[in-house]
């Protein structure tokens, strides 16, 4: 609900960045933003539109982001060059699309791997090294990442960042998932 006196675009992008972070400066920009940012991710995915779980997926994953990287992704918005409402639909755009090809990745690499020979997949004659990294190549480059350094304990590169805890509870659930999925 928007107060009496409405917060200009940098007000409250001021506020949602404040270090005393306010729920009502949150809420505000919700209230303002969220029905102009589900149309943009519609026209953004086009066919996969009709799927509206998929539409409220990509809004409700770019306001998480949002959140997480505040100072990274709010702070740059300057009310000079256009509103609030514009900047955050650049930032859906963006966020769509780098969904939509990450999911063509993995359809891709999901359909090569679907591709081996019958005779390759005889376990008792690939080593097993070689079966994991056929199976890293179906993940998406995170979950790769975390499969090949958190659980196949491979060492982790200086410029790769460890995830928490929670992140890695939901990357192991995906990754089993993807092992366990009959398609592979």
């Amino acid at each position: 609900m928007m107060s009496p006196n409405p917060l200009s675009d940098q007000e409250l992008v001021s506020a949602c960045l404040s270090i005393k972070l306010k729920h009502e400066s949150w809420q505000e920009l919700h209230d303002r933003c969220h029905v102009h940012l589900l149309g943009v991710v519609r026209r953004e995915l086009r066919a996969e539109a009709a799927d509206e779980d998929r539409v409220q997926e990509v809004v409700q994953n770019l306001w998480c982001t949002l959140y997480a990287k505040r100072r990274e992704l709010l702070g740059p918005f300057d009310e000079r060059r256009g509103t609030i409402q514009a900047y955050l639909a650049k930032l859906a755009r963006r966020h769509a699309h780098w969904g939509s090809q990450g999911r063509r990745r993995t359809r891709n690499r999901e359909r090569a791997l679907a591709d081996v020979p019958e005779e390759r997949l005889a376990v008792s004659e690939i080593p097993l090294e070689v079966i994991l990294e056929e199976f890293a190549e179906c993940l998406r480059p995170a979950e790769c990442d975390f499969f090949m350094h958190d659980m196949c304990g491979k060492p982790r590169p200086c410029h790769c960042k460890k995830h928490s805890e929670s992140y890695g509870r939901v990357f192991i659930s995906r990754i089993y998932d993807k092992w366990r999925s009959p398609e592979l």
